[in-house]
């Protein structure tokens, strides 16, 4: 009984919460490379649509982990870079319960790429309202439109973020156990 009423007030609770969509067209501009953090092009790399209210969880993460839980909270879509590093081409219209129809809000655009110590981001932000879910086609105009000419992104400094967790060597690990055999071998002896 208690199971039947735990699942009926969820599904109370999510048939009152209503996401909101917008249009999301990304492209144009050049067709030239964006790179990652090393200078190779950003191919096949995902491409964040976020919710840019308060991004305070993305520039405070110390871990990969942290960051990764900061990212996931504020991802609305994503798309993915082009096999050769070229920006990619987004349009369509994208719901997710972190918009609310007539609400003008903050997105970001963002790129993520590491390096051997540390993980970076790159943000552009821009503004749009979304729309409810069930509005008329004569409503489904808002949109938010992001050409790669215009922001920079490419050309913008990365943000360090995390710190990627060193890994050891083996031959490290090896050389410890080597010279832990030889104490112990030597007080036997």
């Amino acid at each position: 009984m208690k199971k039947t009423l735990a699942i009926l007030a969820l599904f109370a609770l999510l048939g009152t919460t209503s996401a909101a969509t917008i249009k999301w067209n990304i492209g144009g501009g050049k067709t030239y490379v964006i790179n990652d953090v090393l200078g190779n092009p950003y191919a096949n790399q995902t491409v964040y649509l976020i919710s840019a209210a308060d991004i305070s969880g993305l520039s405070s993460a110390t871990t990969k982990d942290e960051f990764t839980d900061a990212l996931s909270a504020l991802t609305i879509a994503t798309a993915t870079s082009t096999a050769t590093g070229t920006k990619p081409t987004q349009s369509g219209e994208v719901s997710s319960p972190l918009m609310s129809a007539g609400t003008a809000m903050s997105f970001g655009v963002l790129l993520v790429s590491e390096d051997a110590k540390d993980g970076y981001y790159k943000l552009f932000t821009t503004s749009g309202t979304p729309f409810a879910d069930d509005a008329p086609a004569s409503g489904r105009n808002a949109s938010i439109t992001t050409a790669w000419a215009a922001t920079g992104i490419d050309k913008g400094e990365w943000t360090k973020s995390y710190a990627v967790a060193a890994v050891p060597e083996p031959s490290v690990a090896l050389m410890g156990l080597l010279g832990l055999g030889m104490l112990i071998k030597r007080r036997r002896a």
